[in-house]
């Protein structure tokens, strides 16, 4: 009795064994119900020896004749593919897939004998999963074949989870150089730099430190006018020639209007302008705007332009910023007939221009008149660019007028101050360094019209081009060599400029200003803002280079102080 007790429990141990071995198998995927999941890409090692055949239907191929493991994936909506043909592998294997459930299994696909590299005796299934069903996978083998396996699984497959995080919002189309927008005068275009990358174009004015957009501009011989005016975002405006690789800056502005952006410039037939709309800081939505004025162009306000006594005139500003005018016919002593460019200028003051060109024999010059009639009082300083310059004045209405002429070698250059009654005529070859040539009385009203004029010495037509041509108030140095300063600007306003002309480096004394944050502000003659920069602290004297402003008159202002005259002469 004792004996047998004993082999019941050598039995009942040998069965608990068994149980724990049998759970143990259950764990490992050998049925359905415990198949071990898989995602993608996955490649997993396993055995069938020993492994008795289970009851699983018929998919593509017969599947109930050896042991196999059971595996399960999610699809996730696009191509899986299941193989053994791995080295690992080494018997004769078969592939099942199905959907449904473990108790009604519904098949996808299966495979026996797919064409591996190293033996045809190895299987590979291929199918598109639909998202979230979940895919039960069998691995057995042929006949009784069974063995080891290295079974990898790769494709659209996984477990299911949360969906993966929406792909970041894409960068606007003309975030970069290479992909910029077009406008052209009159477009007014809506765009954003929100989700747009800094750009590596280099300080042109304003700094450039955050994300920006670009466009591009062609030229057409027209003075062009790019804002971001009436936009909320705090924005900034950068133009450049040259190349996507390569630019060359022209100007640029931040905060012109209110925290928006605008910036005039040339732009000369052909060439091609790129415009980078970036921020202070930040990003935001804008209206970039563009308006021209294609040259020549007529003459604007502050000037007006006259012809007395029937002079046959035309006037035109150039591309450059010069003034092309013309003349016709004959007048005399006392009924002038002249082409007259003018504008109002009560009190003391004088007017300067350079005298680039002429034709058919025109004289032109300079002059303050006292009314627009042709027998009105004046005074008037002309020349014809030789080795001398001509002054004419009338002193009584209708009345004849005198002329003098005066020795003036190599001079471009004429300018004509008022001071009370006396006029005085000046001549300089630079613009710089003047000579006296004539000074006189004349009575004439406070109130007088100033400005350039031409005349013609033939009944056909003359013309003379003009640049340079500056009014200004107060009174210049008297000596005959004028200093390079600004005179007017001693006079009228707290600051002063030199050299001027300038070519390159503009110096300002700061004066009172010292140590105060400023801002420079030039406009050109047609009171267009071409250049702005910002100071935080003033030195004695700040430098303002302007090698990117065309030969030309512009005014430059500091805050809120009298802007003041300067000359690019290149």
């Amino acid at each position: 009795m004792k004996v047998f007790y004993k082999s019941l429990f050598k039995l009942s141990f040998v069965l608990l064994l068994l149980g724990a071995f049998h759970n143990q198998l259950l764990a490992q995927g050998l049925t359905c119900a415990t198949a071990t999941s898989l995602t993608c890409p996955q490649t997993v090692s396993g055995s069938t020896v020993g492994l008795t055949s289970q009851a699983v239907p018929t998919c593509v191929t017969t599947l109930n004749s050896a042991g196999g493991h059971w595996y399960t994936t999610q699809g996730t909506g696009g191509l899986v593919t299941i193989t053994t043909c791995n080295a690992g592998s080494n018997f004769d294997t078969k592939l099942g897939v199905f959907t449904g459930t473990c108790a009604a299994l519904v098949c996808v696909t299966g495979n026996d004998d797919a064409a591996c590299s190293f033996s045809a005796l190895r299987s590979t299934v291929s199918f598109t999963s639909v998202a979230g069903t979940t895919y039960f996978i069998y691995i057995t083998g042929f006949s009784s074949n069974t063995g080891n396996y290295q079974m990898s699984i790769t494709g659209a497959c996984g477990p299911s989870g949360p969906p993966p995080p929406p792909p970041p919002p894409p960068a606007p189309a003309n975030d970069l150089c290479a992909n910029r927008a077009t406008i052209s005068c009159g477009n007014s275009l809506a765009g954003t730099t929100v989700n747009a990358t800094v750009d590596n174009a280099g300080t042109c004015v304003t700094t450039n430190t955050a994300p920006g957009v670009w466009y591009s501009f062609m030229g057409n011989n027209n003075i062009v006018t790019l804002n971001t005016c009436g936009s909320s975002y705090d924005s900034k405006l950068s133009v450049y020639t040259g190349s996507c690789s390569s630019f060359t800056c022209v100007t640029g502005n931040d905060d012109f209007c209110s925290l928006q952006s605008q910036v005039t410039f040339f732009a000369q037939t052909g060439t091609e302008y790129f415009v980078l709309v970036h921020g202070f800081s930040g990003t935001g939505a804008f209206t970039l705007n563009a308006t021209c004025v294609t040259c020549p162009f007529p003459i604007q306000a502050p000037w007006t332009a006259t012809a007395i006594n029937g002079s046959v005139m035309t006037s035109q500003v150039e591309c450059n910023g010069s003034i092309t005018a013309s003349a016709t016919g004959v007048g005399s002593s006392t009924a002038d007939k002249l082409s007259f460019i003018h504008q109002t200028l009560s009190g003391n003051g004088y007017i300067t221009a350079k005298i680039n060109s002429f034709t058919n024999w025109a004289y032109g010059g300079v002059q303050f008149r006292d009314g627009l009639t042709s027998g009105a009082l004046k005074v008037g300083l002309s020349t014809q660019l030789g080795s001398r310059a001509t002054v004419e004045a009338r002193t009584v209405a209708n009345a004849a007028h005198t002329i003098k002429n005066a020795a003036a070698p190599k001079h471009t250059w004429v300018r004509l101050a008022r001071n009370g009654n006396v006029f005085t005529s000046y001549v300089s070859a630079n613009g710089t360094t003047w000579t006296q040539v004539d000074q006189r009385t004349v009575t004439m009203s406070s109130s007088l019209n100033v400005g350039i004029y031409l005349y013609s010495q033939l009944a056909s037509s003359g013309t003379v081009n003009f640049s340079n041509v500056t009014v200004s108030t107060g009174l210049p140095l008297t000596n005959d060599n004028i200093s390079s300063r600004n005179n007017e600007s001693e006079i009228n306003v707290p600051i002063v400029v030199f050299p001027n002309p300038v070519a390159s480096d503009l110096n300002i004394k700061m004066g009172s200003m010292v140590g105060e944050k400023v801002e420079f502000t030039v406009y050109n003659m047609l009171g267009q803002v071409v250049f702005n920069q910002e100071v935080q602290q003033a030195v004695e004297v700040e430098k303002l280079n302007v090698n990117q402003l065309k030969t030309g008159v512009y005014m430059i202002q500091v805050n809120d102080n009298t802007p003041v005259k300067f000359v690019v002469d290149k």
